[in-house]
């Protein structure tokens, strides 16, 4: 059995990578809400290999209004902090909060120059955030 370097397999990927890469926008987003979708899914407390990588308790959505805008705001770091491609993000959350059928609005723009984005987002029922364009 043959096994390539480390190096040798950093220049593979980066090789294919750049095979990857054909400038359409339309990768770039669709790449942008997988990892959205797994920061979003993933919960806090159960992240201990990156210190506060994941979203915050989603049941403060149900603390009335000053609880909702404190968790769009821990939202909005937590997407600051984790996908950086992603330029001023702001969340809003739509309708009545309830942890049992959260959504909210994911809004943005691709950096350095790209196209605004506007995501919603949903709590499914089990547990998962899923994001829709």
């Amino acid at each position: 059995m043959t096994r390539l370097r480390l190096l040798e397999r950093v220049d593979t990927l980066s090789r294919s990578a750049k095979a990857l890469d054909t400038g359409k926008p339309e990768i770039l987003i669709k790449s942008l809400i997988d990892h959205l979708t797994a920061i979003l899914s993933a919960r806090i407390s159960l992240c201990a290999a990156t210190k506060g990588f994941g979203a915050p308790d989603l049941a403060r959505a149900g603390a009335g209004a000053e609880g909702l805008r404190d968790l769009e705001k821990s939202l909005e770091e937590t997407i600051k902090k984790f996908e950086p491609r992603l330029r001023d993000p702001v969340v809003t959350f739509k309708g009545s909060p309830n942890a049992a059928q959260l959504a909210f609005t994911l809004t943005g723009a691709l950096k350095p120059d790209g196209p605004n984005l506007i995501l919603t987002a949903h709590l499914s029922s089990d547990g998962q955030i899923r994001l829709i364009h």
